[in-house]
C-alpha cells in the first residue's frame, strides 16, 4: 500500500471528523477530489488544521446544497464583471487586468487564514435587541447614532438637492424626480412610504419603500447616504437595519426586495451582508448617459432576516396594531 500523500490524509481527516459528529448531523455527502476539497476548505494544510480544530464547521460548509451556493457564485461572477468594467473605465488595459488578478491572488495567498469562506453579515455588528423602538409614541427607530422618521415637506428639499449629485442619481432605477415639486408630489404617492435618515440631530439621507403590496406583504426598498460629511461613518447601514425592522416586525411583511445597478459593488456587498440572496440579472435594461446597464435584482425574506440578526437565536413578537404601519 502507498504511504498517505498530504491531500490523502486532509481527507481522511475530515472523514474521521465527521465520524464524530453527533448522529443528526450525518448523511453530509462530501467531496472526494483533492480540488473540490481545497474548494471548500482551502489548501490541504489549512484543511487538516481545520479538521481537527473545528470538525463541526467544516461539515456544515460541506452540507451547502448547489441551490444554496449557486447565488453566491453568481453574486461573484457579477462583482468581478462590474470590477473588470471600473478597470477598462479607467483605461487599464487588458495586460494590466492580468496583473491586476496577479495581484489579487498575491493578497488571497498572503492572508489565506484570515479569509473565510462564508459572506460576513452584519449581525456581529447588531441585533434586534440593540434598536431603540419609540414607533409607537414618536414614530421614531433608533440604532446608535442613527435614526430614521417619516419624512416630512422641510426635508424634501435637501434631499432633492442630493439627488442631483449624478452618482446617487445614477444608482437607483429608475430614478428618482429632479425638482423638488416633482419629488414631493412622488413620495406623497400611497404605494410609497419614505423616512428621513438621520445622524443625531442631522439630516443625512432618505430610506424608504416603493412598490408597497399589503396584500402579498412585500416591498421595494430604495436608500442613500446623501451628506459627503456623513459617509464612511455606518450610517447606510444602520438606517437599513432600521427599515428592515420596519418591514418585518411593524409592517409585519414577508419580503423585501430592492434593484440595484451591477457596477455599484459596494451596496451589493453591502445586502449580502443584510442576507438578501440574488434573484435575478435584467440585461442591459437600464440606460446611464449614452450606455446600458445591467440591473440586479435582490431579495430577502422575514425568516432569514430573524434568524441571522434576532440575539441568541430569540425571535421577538411585537404588538402593532394595524394603524401603526400606516404612515
Amino acid at each position: 500500500m502507498r504511504p498517505l500523500n498530504l491531500e490523502d490524509r486532509a481527507r481522511h481527516s475530515v472523514r474521521a471528523a465527521a465520524s464524530q459528529l453527533p448522529d443528526g448531523a450525518h448523511g453530509v455527502t462530501l467531496p472526494t477530489s483533492p480540488f473540490a476539497l481545497s474548494t471548500l476548505f482551502g489548501t490541504p494544510q489549512a484543511l487538516m488544521k481545520r479538521a481537527k480544530t473545528n470538525p463541526q464547521a467544516m461539515i456544515a460548509e460541506a452540507d451547502l446544497s448547489p441551490l444554496v451556493r449557486r447565488p453566491h457564485r453568481q453574486m461573484l461572477k457579477l462583482v468581478a464583471r462590474s470590477f473588470y468594467k471600473e478597470l477598462v473605465n479607467y483605461g487599464v488595459n487588458t495586460g494590466e487586468v492580468l496583473t491586476v488578478a496577479a495581484h489579487l491572488l498575491d493578497n488571497v495567498l498572503q492572508s489565506r487564514d484570515a479569509i473565510s469562506n462564508g459572506a460576513e453579515s452584519y449581525n456581529g455588528l447588531f441585533t434586534i435587541d440593540d434598536i431603540r423602538d419609540e414607533w409607537t409614541p414618536d414614530r421614531r427607530l433608533a440604532l446608535h447614532r442613527v435614526s430614521i422618521t417619516p419624512m416630512q415637506a422641510g426635508h424634501i428639499s435637501k434631499v432633492a438637492g442630493w439627488l442631483q449629485t449624478p452618482a446617487i442619481r445614477d444608482s437607483f432605477y429608475p430614478m428618482f424626480p429632479q425638482t423638488v415639486e416633482a419629488l414631493r408630489e412622488y413620495l406623497s404617492r400611497e404605494n410609497r412610504s419614505y423616512f428621513c435618515i438621520m445622524y443625531e440631530d442631522k439630516q443625512a439621507g432618505m430610506i424608504g419603500a416603493e412598490n408597497l403590496d399589503h396584500g402579498a406583504g412585500k416591498l421595494e426598498m430604495r436608500k442613500f447616504v446623501g451628506d459627503p460629511e456623513l459617509h464612511g461613518k455606518g450610517i447606510g447601514k444602520r438606517a437599513t437595519f432600521l427599515f428592515l425592522y420596519y418591514s418585518f416586525l411593524i409592517l409585519k411583511f414577508n419580503k423585501v426586495w430592492l434593484h440595484s445597478m451591477d457596477m455599484n459593488i459596494r451596496n451589493l456587498n453591502l445586502n449580502s451582508k443584510f442576507g438578501f440572496d440574488l434573484e435575478g440579472v435584467f440585461l442591459e435594461e437600464a440606460v446611464l448617459g449614452a450606455g446600458r446597464q445591467n440591473v440586479v435584482r435582490m431579495g430577502l425574506l422575514k425568516a432569514a432576516w430573524l434568524e441571522m440578526f434576532s440575539a441568541a437565536g430569540r425571535v421577538p413578537e411585537l404588538q402593532s396594531a394595524s394603524g401603526l404601519a400606516q404612515l
